[in-house]
This record gives structure tokens, sequence and C-alpha cells, in this order.
């Protein structure tokens, strides 16, 4: 499509799209070390437009899609595609449905993931909503790395990082084109809106680096994604899941679900999440009776205990 050119072209300083006239399966190749692309999706109105910016070191695009001129798919989506960079979307606000590999996902605000090179993916224009997308490149990241040791301190306390052990394993298996990601979700809503601004401030810092490019910028830059990365590290405000689609599609159902149920802090009966997930409830039951060795309803009590269990063992430290 014309449409999908142009928008090609207008990247192509930042992110240079391979392939872009094809709907199928497309390679993104970053230009630059780093690079940070703000995008906004409204539909809800009579416009249907979608609004991206793209910056980098010294370099930025503002770029405006009329959606109608995706009506031909269904529904209105962005190609397949993969990089040559680590890309980790964080929603910002409304939901986003997100194509990996042969899945679908929803995003809600705060959630996010964490996409190695191999692992083809896209996101649909049906909702509204503000997500920022990191574009990391694996030099950059090993640079990171190094400077760091390769450990983070999320709490004070200096230890082996979760996302850097995965930055690591993905470098090293680039040529097996293993398709692995990170998914990113709150541990619980509550208090998140000061973690949610502290987040955005890290954005606003890396894009105000990005347009300056004074002397130094690069190091800011890394520096302000070692907070971020400690940030999202700390157990009682994010959790991490390290999904390796190559184990299977179970794997990374009973995962989410699993997920789900921890921030839910209650017990849900199987008809519930089964309108959640939009599977039929037995086959979620029999996912978690293969995975857990207990019914559907024994493992989501115990869950929900554990959960109950963890925030009076918090309010108790909070007293103190």
């Amino acid at each position: 499509m014309e449409s999908t050119n142009a928008y090609a072209k207008a990247r192509n300083n930042i992110v240079a799209i391979n392939d872009s006239g094809s709907q199928e399966s497309q390679f993104y190749l970053l230009q630059m070390p780093f690079g940070l692309t703000y995008e906004c999706c409204r539909v809800s109105d009579e416009t249907r437009r979608m609004k991206l910016v793209d910056l980098a070191f010294g370099k930025h695009a503002n770029i405006e899609v009329d959606l109608s001129d995706y009506d031909e798919l269904e529904p209105s989506k962005s190609p397949m595609h993969q990089h040559n960079y680590f890309e980790f979307m964080y929603v910002l606000k409304g939901e986003v449905c997100q194509h990996i590999e042969k899945a679908s996902y929803q995003y809600q605000a705060g959630y996010g993931c964490l996409l190695n090179c191999s692992t083809r993916h896209n996101e649909e224009f049906s909702t509204d909503f503000e997500a920022v997308f990191l574009c990391l490149s694996p030099e950059f990241i090993e640079d990171i790395m190094k400077k760091c040791g390769r450990k983070l301190c999320p709490n004070g306390e200096k230890k082996e990082s979760v996302l850097f052990h995965f930055f690591d394993d993905c470098i090293r298996e680039t040529k097996n084109y293993k398709k692995n990601y990170i998914d990113l979700a709150p541990v619980k809503w509550e208090g998140m809106s000061s973690v949610h601004e502290q987040i955005l401030h890290y954005f606003d810092q890396a894009a105000v680096e990005l347009l300056n490019t004074k002397t130094g910028s690069l190091f800011f830059i890394q520096g302000i994604l070692c907070s971020l990365f400690e940030l999202f590290e700390d157990e009682e405000k994010f959790k991490m899941s390290h999904i390796r689609l190559d184990s299977g599609k179970e794997d990374h159902l009973f995962a989410r679900l699993t997920q789900f149920l921890e921030q839910e802090h209650r017990a849900i009966n199987r008809t519930e999440i089964a309108g959640v997930f939009n599977y039929h409830p037995d086959y979620l039951s029999r996912i978690v009776k293969k995975y857990t060795g207990r019914p559907h309803r024994e493992f989501c009590q115990s869950v929900a205990c554990r959960g109950a269990r963890k925030m009076m063992a918090e309010e108790r430290r909070e007293v103190a």
C-alpha cells in the first residue's frame, strides 16, 4: 500500500523497514543504538487515526496515519514484523491487543512486554491506547551490562539481573532464532499510581536526552534505563514472566493465568476466568490440573490465600 510505504519512508532515518509493502512480514532495522517511540491510537471518534513520534540521537519524526487506510485488514493492525533490536512496550493509557507469533494478548495501562529480536509480532489499532516503545540494539545493551557488571539493585541490594540474564541469553542464541519474551505486570493496583508516574518521568528524561544530544547524553540514557530496569525488577511492584514460545502454548497460557490470579487477590470461578482468556472452562481446568495436579477451584483458592498472607505480612511490616 502507498500509505504503508509513506509510513516506512517517514521512519527511515531512525528505523528502516524492509519489505515495507508487505502485509505478511516485515523486518525493522534500528539505525541508532537506542530509540524511543510514542504511539497514540484513537478509534473511538470519527477520525480513526494513529499518531507516532520517533526519537533517536539528534533525530525525530512525527507521523500520523489514517487508519481507514487499513480497512482491508480485519482487525486493523500493523503487519507482522521482527527487529534487529530488542523492543520494550509499556502501555501508558487504555488497552492494546498485541499479537505475538500465533497468539494474542491484551495489555492494559501499567503492563508491558520485552521482545527479543526473533519474535514476530504486531499490535492492533482496534482500541484507544497510548504506549511507549523502547528500541534497544544488542550492542547498546551489552555496553550497559558491561558497565553494570550484569547486576542491578532493585531493592538497594546488588544482585543478578533477571533482565540482563534475558538479554544475555537472547544475544548468545540469536543464531538459533529462539522466540522468547518477558511479560511485565503490576503485582497490585494499590499504590501503583506513584510508580506509574516514576516510569513516565524516566521516559521523559530519556526523550529530553535524545532531543538535546549533549555531550554524555548516551551515558545519561544508559543510567536512566538502569533505573527503569531496577524498578521493573522490584518484586514488590512488578512480576516478570519469561515466556519461551518454543516451549508450547499451554506453558504460556498457564503462566498468564497464574499471573492474573495473583493480581486479583481473590478466588475466581472458572467461568469468569474463561471469559477473561476466551477459552472454554474445561480446557483451562485441564491445564491447571496438568501443571499443578490440583482441581481449578483448589488452585485458585491457594493463590488467593497466598496473596492474602503476603498482604498481611506487608501490613505488619508497615505497622512495625
